[in-house]
């Protein structure tokens, strides 16, 4: 399967992850220039068959299949210990904090309202170029975007890094 979805089961929304945007595009900035080799650069979203190896592993995926439901809130055990879990983390990736909200707006909106809503969210105001939760400044026309993204802590970040290896 060669096609991108930005659609996910947590409310994540993968046309502005680092990855998947260095995978479509090549332009690596600062999250995943700090996170992957080139080689591990491949992902087309989480409800596809090409999957960053995080993403592969990852325990609300799992339990969405295995519940066969498209988004965390049509299961009858939301929000569940994985989603509680995932919140653990949002100080090390700060765009985590978007999942709530995004969920709710998919159960009110629609999926393909929501799709097309972040997909506006996530380009540039003056270029309208794409951009991934940690790009600080436009990849195009050099666009302060520091206001529309979230500030990476390669401190943190390197700790969660390191912490992966024995994770995987």
């Amino acid at each position: 399967m060669n096609e991108f979805n930005y659609d996910t089961y947590c409310g994540i929304y993968c046309g502005a992850c680092s990855i998947m945007r260095a995978c479509r595009e090549g332009h690596k900035d600062r999250m995943a220039a700090n996170y992957v080799e080139d080689s591990e650069l491949k992902c087309h979203g989480c409800k596809t068959g090409t999957l960053f190896v995080n993403c592969a592993k990852c325990k609300i995926r799992d339990c969405a299949v295995s519940h066969k439901v498209e988004h965390c809130f049509e299961c009858p055990e939301y929000p569940c210990r994985n989603i509680n879990e995932h919140k653990s983390i949002e100080k090390i990736l700060p765009h985590l904090t978007l999942n709530p909200k995004n969920l709710q707006a998919i159960k009110e909106s629609g999926c393909s309202e929501w799709l097309a809503q972040q997909e506006q969210q996530w380009k540039c105001p003056d270029c309208q170029t794409p951009f991934s939760w940690y790009t600080a400044k436009c990849p195009n026309c050099g666009s302060d975007l520091s206001n529309n993204t979230f500030k990476l802590s390669l401190f943190k970040f390197a700790i969660f890094k390191f912490l992966l290896r024995f994770a995987r």
